[in-house]
């Protein structure tokens, strides 16, 4: 336990002490090689080094990691310039600019970094590179007027142009590098990959390096030329190494008198501002562009990852997803194709489902029109000639950019279970329980149809079991169910394929007959003398008999159906009160 807790701490001030040695390193490298007695340094760097860590460690290190960065700046001032109490105030000034910026940077957190898109980087610029050196040059400058008697503007120039140049170049590394980002850049590249980035970043310090060291030429925009291959090979980390390389050798080359603007006429303060102008064009000017490759960059990632994720999908998704032009012309099709279509993707794609032939109704073709009219989903069934056991849903969808129609893509599945399930619950929900025959919601539903219809001739006949009270009383439940069964088995056997038979409760039967009312009666003369002459239910010595009492009536042009019942009901009572076991029919 006592080792975990050791190497726990051992990791948890690894960052602050890692952070506090390059802090220190960059300022004393830099003090001494660019600052003049109290001046500002020309490129301020090491505060990128605490705003980096800011900006990817936890809120709750950085306390730590800001003493850190305090101690740090308090050393190297020390070393270089001397013990000064006014020293102290340094360290707390760059120190509050930095908690500034990060503090209003991680208000916005970017997956992608502070060059992520063009709204990260005019973020990052505004508050990193404006807002806060302006606040610390503003108490800079007064801390050097305090400590050393430095003229307020000039510090306020120098000390605002240094530390925002050095959080403009520097952070975006170093971001990336404490987020490990070049670390997997490096370990997921080929070799070729990092020979060539390698070669790139040669390439920009050796230009740099020709521009700065040899005549005073005016070629400094040659250094565009490396920055924007840089840019456009490795993306933003490529940039933002290439600008670090060339920041670092040209000022270099300027503060130890070398290049064009060591050159210049005028002291040494005009020579470092010239400078700290040109890298200030030159970042704000790759900058940008390494953040709009960086943004297309992620945009293909993105597309790529959601490229095999749909094609993954596909490969097992039971439904096929199709890519229509505008004018119906498939584009591309994915999933079980042949399982579904009958054909496979090659024939598929190039085909048009509007030109005339095509081999799907016409109500595909209006749905597709219909999705691209109105911009919506717009669903239908699908049967095919060739596969005709199988019934699918085709969902069509207009995808509509900028208000141009891009495509339209459609998916299809089988719906073949669904439809048989819903099949069966509507024949579930329309026939009777007992005996397996329509009951009267179902045949109410199919006389409304087929007076919907009102081409063919009809007859309907109402049918009444004649005494089946008694032979239920008598008898028992069980025997008048069975009775009951055996007159519907007798019903549909003297019926045709066309006829309609139903029981509409207790022992009330109808038949709607596809015929005249002659047939009808000759029908139901037969199915009558059928159950009048043979027992419908025998048990050991026990024969149950019984007869029909039938109620006819031809179905006329001016007839609703509750007219049609209405008079084959009126029918049926005649046949009754003659005395049962017999037909009647409607009086014309």
């Amino acid at each position: 336990m006592g080792k975990m807790s050791a190497r726990w701490g051992a990791r948890r001030w690894a960052v602050p002490l890692a952070g506090a040695i390059g802090y220190a390193a960059l300022a004393t490298a830099t003090i001494a090689l660019t600052a003049k007695a109290a001046a500002p340094a020309t490129v301020w760097a090491a505060d990128a080094v605490i705003l980096a860590l800011l900006l990817t460690r936890a809120r709750a290190e950085w306390p730590v990691l800001l003493a850190a960065g305090w101690i740090a700046n308090l050393i190297a001032n020390v070393a270089t310039r001397g013990w000064t109490p006014g020293l102290v105030l340094y360290g707390a000034i760059n120190m509050g600019q930095v908690l500034f910026a990060a503090h209003m940077l991680r208000r916005h957190p970017r997956a992608g970094g502070l060059l992520e898109d063009g709204a990260s980087l005019s973020r990052f610029v505004f508050f990193g590179a404006l807002a806060a050196p302006a606040a610390g040059a503003a108490a800079g400058a007064t801390a050097g007027w305090i400590t050393f008697g430095a003229p307020l503007d000039t510090s306020f120039v120098h000390w605002f142009a240094s530390n925002a140049l050095g959080i403009l170049i520097f952070t975006p590394f170093l971001c990336d590098l404490a987020a490990g980002e070049y670390r997997r850049a490096i370990a997921t590249s080929r070799w070729t990959r990092r020979l060539e980035t390698t070669a790139l970043l040669a390439l920009a310090a050796g230009v740099t390096t020709a521009i700065f060291a040899g005549p005073p030429l005016p070629i400094l925009f040659f250094t565009f030329v490396p920055l924007l291959i840089a840019a456009f090979r490795n993306g933003r980390l490529g940039a933002q190494a290439a600008l670090l390389v060339v920041a670092l050798v040209g000022a270099t080359a300027t503060t130890t008198g070398h290049g064009p603007f060591a050159s210049m006429a005028g002291s040494a303060a005009v020579q470092a501002f010239a400078f700290q102008f040109y890298l200030a064009a030159l970042t704000l000017t790759i900058l940008p562009v390494a953040a709009v490759i960086g943004a297309r960059h992620d945009v293909m990632v993105r597309l790529r990852e959601r490229e095999e994720s749909l094609r993954l999908l596909m490969a097992h998704s039971a439904d096929v997803l199709l890519r229509f032009d505008a004018d119906g012309t498939c584009l591309s099709a994915h999933g079980p194709v042949v399982e579904l279509l009958g054909i496979g993707s090659h024939r598929l794609v190039g085909s048009c489902l509007l030109r005339p032939g095509a081999r799907v109704d016409a109500h595909v073709a209006h749905a597709f029109e219909a999705a691209i009219a109105s911009g919506e989903v717009r669903t239908t069934e699908l049967k095919l000639p060739h596969r005709p056991h199988l019934t699918m849903e085709v969902a069509f969808k207009a995808v509509i950019d900028a208000g141009h129609l891009d495509a339209v893509v459609a998916t299809v599945r089988d719906i073949s279970a669904r439809k048989r399930a819903e099949a069966m619950l509507v024949k579930a929900a329309d026939t009777d329980s007992l005996t397996g025959l329509v009951n009267r919601a179902g045949f109410e539903k199919r006389l409304a149809a087929w007076h919907a219809d009102g081409l063919r001739p009809a007859t309907l006949a109402m049918i009444d079991v004649d005494r089946f009270k008694s032979i239920n009383d008598g008898n028992g439940h069980q025997v008048g169910d069975a009775v009951l069964k055996e007159i519907a088995q007798r019903l549909v056997a003297g019926t045709r394929g066309d006829d309609l038979v139903a029981r509409l409760g207790g022992d009330e039967f109808v038949i709607l007959f596809a015929s005249d009312a002659d047939a009808a009666r000759g029908a139901c003369e037969r199915i009558g003398q059928s159950v009048a002459r043979r027992p419908v239910h025998q048990a050991g010595n026990v024969a149950v008999l019984t007869s029909l009492s039938v109620g006819l009536a031809p179905w006329m042009p001016s007839m609703s159906p509750s007219d049609l019942i209405g008079a084959a009901d009126v029918a049926l009572y005649e046949a009754k009160r003659g005395g049962r076991n017999c037909v009647r029919a409607a009086a014309g």
